[in-house]
């Protein structure tokens, strides 16, 4: 069985793969207009590039599934990306805020004239 990140990687390529097929057939009839679109070669392109497309589906993991699988709990049983010393609700962090003194004021001011209408 596959992984789900080599499953997720050769369905992309097969997203990719029966995008061009689609996308070639649309171009030889509809753009250059060299053939007529139902003539066998732009059938040909468009009948494979939907089954690519349709195998790409059917084999990409969900996304959900993918994210558990990559971002599942550490060694340690902590998930990854929470820092052990990490408070959930912390508050506002002025030091990390990209506003300046003055427009924390003005923001501060505005929050206090909306509580009171």
């Amino acid at each position: 069985m596959l992984s789900k990140r080599l499953a997720s990687t050769v369905a992309t390529g097969l997203w990719v793969a029966g995008a061009l097929l689609v996308g070639q057939a649309l171009h030889v009839s509809v753009v250059a207009g060299e053939v007529p679109i139902t003539a066998p070669a732009p059938v040909f392109y468009t009948v494979a590039g939907v089954a690519l497309i349709l195998v790409a589906r059917n084999l990409d993991a969900h996304p959900s599934e993918y994210l558990d699988y990559v971002s599942g709990p550490d060694e340690d049983g902590t998930e990854t990306g929470e820092a052990p010393d990490a408070e959930p609700d912390a508050g506002f962090d002025p030091a990390a805020s990209p506003l300046d003194d003055e427009a924390l004021e003005n923001l501060e001011a505005r929050e206090r004239e909306n509580q009171q209408e």
